[in-house]
């Protein structure tokens, strides 16, 4: 099998410190970038350089955010001297040492939300703009946080190449129905009474990291604030999308595998691997995540196995197929739950998923797709240059460029999560 070298200790949530904004939540401040505001100013986010110029230095700090949190606002200016609102909504704690608040800006396509991510020496995160659009928040070597046009599915934003899928389809056997149909073939009902839309489905990951990404950064700490970013934007991109799914983060590592695999090979080499079996086991985790930065050589910003493929739905559901590989900028930060998405059955939008014979590749379910329209894409889908939105493909929700979300039957990821997370959630 592989060999791992594991940097960091076994580290569990229920060992990790947690922190109150009103606490000590002004030790996350990095403070590189224009000169802060004087204290009790209101908050303004304000960007100078031309962002075709791609990152530029910006001041944001822990200290802005609670201000913002006080007055209910962040005010933001882009270098063309758009102004624009973001309503802030809440906070959250995490381990480590993170905290995070999210608000939400009113776009183009819809009401997309802002998450930002603060650690003991690091901000990451995302800001949606007006037209859609998003921009990424991150921390560099010194503590120079940068901001950029945020990057896609894809390192160059070029579509997915056929030939080079970001998931592998596993050997899985399958539970058969009555005249050899698959569980996934037979109508399931959402809803009812025993249907409770107030539960959550909590999925436990292991969080892996490269030396390559602390190099990167410039410190352990700060690649761990952007791992926990990650996290953070998946899971608000499960709550706007309607769906009971949420990520908990089991345990973190620094990890070293061949930085020269591509995510693929690099996916087969650590599902294989009995050591790293053995710590996700420690963890008692279900999936497991590895987070590196981005190749040049590498067509793909990931890599992870599609659980239920060929409409196979829970049946096709297999522990051993639990893990996924998620590269950092220039890729956009919807990467992690993009992958997730395809341990949980889902493929991309179906034009993507269409050969040229039109033969379609299934993921969990018929309606397992990602949605994609000239004006956007959704998390699933491969967006090219348009908008890539925090949500997932849902019909029922109404608000994505003022159309709904999905199409009913077509194009409805948030309905296959919700039916394949319990058995996910199961693994561990």
């Amino acid at each position: 099998m592989g060999t791992w070298l594991v940097i960091g200790g076994i580290v569990a949530m229920t060992g990790w410190g947690f922190r109150h904004i009103g606490h000590d939540a002004q030790a996350a401040s990095p403070s590189q970038g224009p000169a802060a505001p004087a204290h009790g100013a209101r908050p303004v986010l304000r960007m100078t350089g031309a962002m075709a110029r791609g990152q530029q230095p910006i001041h944001l700090d822990a200290d802005m955010a609670r201000r913002a949190l006080r007055d209910g606002v962040l005010e933001v200016v882009l270098p063309d001297g758009t102004a624009y609102r973001v309503q802030m909504e809440r906070q959250e704690t995490h381990g480590g040492g993170h905290w995070s608040v999210v608000g939400r800006v009113s776009t183009a396509m819809g009401s997309q939300s802002m998450v930002l991510t603060f650690g003991p020496n690091a901000v990451f995160g995302m800001l949606p703009m007006p037209d859609g659009h998003a921009l990424q928040v991150e921390t560099h070597e010194g503590g120079l946080v940068t901001i950029a046009p945020a990057g896609g599915l894809t390192p160059q934003r070029k579509a997915l190449p056929r030939d080079n899928s970001d998931y592998r389809v596993p050997e899985v056997e399958t539970q058969m129905g009555p005249n050899g149909t698959m569980l996934a073939d037979r109508p399931m009902r959402i809803g009812g009474d025993d249907f409770d839309a107030t539960k959550t489905t909590r999925i436990d990951v292991l969080a892996l990291y490269s030396p390559e990404l602390v190099a990167l950064r410039g410190g352990r700490t700060i690649a761990e604030t952007e791992v926990a970013s990650r996290f953070a934007i998946a899971n608000q991109a499960f709550i706007d999308s309607g769906t009971q799914v949420r990520l908990h983060l089991a345990g973190i590592h620094e990890t070293a595998t061949p930085a020269t695999l591509p995510n693929g090979e690099l996916l087969e080499l650590i599902t294989a691997d009995e050591k790293l079996a053995t710590l996700r086991d420690a963890h008692a985790a279900d999936l497991v995540a590895y987070f590196r930065p981005a190749s040049k050589d590498d067509a793909t910003c990931g890599a992870s196995w599609l659980n239920g493929a060929g409409l196979a739905g829970v049946a096709g559901i297999d522990q051993a197929h639990a893990f996924v590989i998620a590269n950092v900028s220039p890729c956009g930060p919807h990467v992690l739950a993009h992958e997730i998405g395809h341990v949980l059955g889902a493929v991309h939008d179906r034009a993507s998923q269409t050969d040229a014979d039109g033969n379609v590749a299934y993921g969990a379910y018929a309606y397992a797709f990602g949605y994609r329209t000239k004006q956007f894409g959704t998390i699933m889908a491969d967006p090219g240059r348009a908008p890539w939105i925090g949500r997932f493909s849902n019909p029922r929700k109404a608000d994505c460029n003022g159309a709904r979300c999905g199409v009913d039957d077509e194009a409805d990821d948030a309905r296959s999560l919700d039916l394949m997370a319990p058995g996910i959630a199961e693994f561990r």
